[in-house]
């Protein structure tokens, strides 16, 4: 998804996982919420959905959230309009729409939550003027360098560095020995002193090294209060604890860290250089808000009954065309809502759904 420009096999790979995923978890998902459902009315929560938005500890969340939406609208209209014309001019009229939703399949990410990988179409800047970071990295770095680098960071902003039980336990490679193993990215506090773990299958590029500090950032808080009762080693909330994690994502990337590291020439300030920099954090993170909000969104309104699980595909997608501009590949919302793709169920391609972890932090 993020390398191929062929719109073929980009509608394969996105359409296969989907057709892979959906249909099966569709036929379990209704007892899934009926069971979540029961154990919140058993506390005392309407919904499941409710108990997600009562642990961040902000009574207004959905007008909260929508809100920031709105404050971030502007940007993301321009960003959106850009791409689209880029995608258009690459792949042409019949493929892209002058003003319409972009087709899911073409923007570089299985959830089109990150387009990043489309800086070779989008960006103004010739290939020459954009360091290909993910290649410096992997000539440079071994993945061992990368969790290195990534403690070296931290330490020289005067926090700790990693234990031996991190090190020892911890998996940054997929393990040779075939074991059926999930590898998204995610840290753990084992609640002693010194047992903290990332599992990741780690590769060498740009968003892996982003990827490795911010699990770092989870397991300096985790650190930060180790020594306090068990029932308050935890973060303010969840959002506060991923917030850690990205503010430190983000100062990596900056011009002087870069040139330390020896990944840039020059002192990183030229305006050609900064607008890069702006644009792969807009790429890589704007499209996200919208994505996040659909995403749990659509799970409120599941877990609340106000979308039956014939709807789930028709729900998901108005949600994504009306807040991200993306569209199905092959079906309109509204023509979901006449029964185009009505068996899928597009939500559960994505981890946080079949896991049952809140996005919206």
């Amino acid at each position: 998804m993020e390398t191929s420009r062929d719109p073929d096999r980009l509608l394969w790979a996105w359409t296969g996982w989907r057709k892979a995923v959906g249909p099966p978890m569709r036929e379990v998902y209704p007892q899934l919420i009926d069971v979540l459902n029961s154990g919140a009315r058993h506390a005392g929560f309407p919904d499941m959905g409710a108990v997600w938005r009562y642990e961040l500890e902000m009574p207004n969340i959905e007008q909260t959230a929508a809100g920031l939406y709105e404050e971030i609208k502007p940007l993301y209209q321009q960003l959106h309009a850009l791409v689209r014309a880029q995608l258009r001019s690459y792949y042409g009229p019949q493929l892209v729409s002058a003003d319409g939703p972009i087709p899911a399949h073409l923007l570089g990410n299985l959830w089109s939550q990150s387009w990043q990988s489309l800086e070779d179409i989008v960006s103004p800047l010739s290939e020459t003027q954009r360091p290909d970071l993910s290649r410096k990295l992997a000539e440079k770095f071994s993945v061992t360098d990368f969790v290195k680098l990534a403690e070296n960071f931290y330490v020289s902003l005067g926090l700790p560095p990693m234990t031996e039980k991190f090190w020892r336990n911890s998996i940054f490679q997929r393990p040779d020995d075939n074991r059926n193993m999930t590898c998204h990215a995610s840290s753990a506090d084992f609640f002693t002193d010194d047992d903290f773990r990332i599992l990741m299958c780690l590769e060498r590029n740009e968003r892996d090294f982003g990827v490795i500090h911010h699990e770092m950032g989870h397991i300096q808080y985790f650190m930060a209060y180790r020594h306090l009762p068990t029932i308050l080693r935890d973060g303010a909330n969840s959002a506060f604890h991923e917030a850690v994690g990205d503010t430190f994502f983000y100062s990596i990337f900056g011009p002087a860290h870069l040139r330390r590291l020896g990944l840039i020439d020059d002192d990183g300030f030229s305006p050609e250089r900064s607008l890069q920099l702006l644009l792969q954090r807009a790429l890589a993170k704007i499209p996200l808000i919208g994505f996040s909000l659909s995403l749990d969104r659509w799970r409120w309104q599941v877990y609340a009954g106000r979308v039956a699980p014939e709807r789930y595909n028709a729900a998901w997608w108005q949600l994504r065309e009306q807040l991200s501009g993306v569209q199905h590949p092959a079906c309109t919302a509204q023509q979901m809502e006449a029964g185009c793709n009505a068996d899928g169920m597009d939500p559960g391609a994505k981890f946080h759904v079949a896991h049952n972890i809140p996005h919206i932090r």
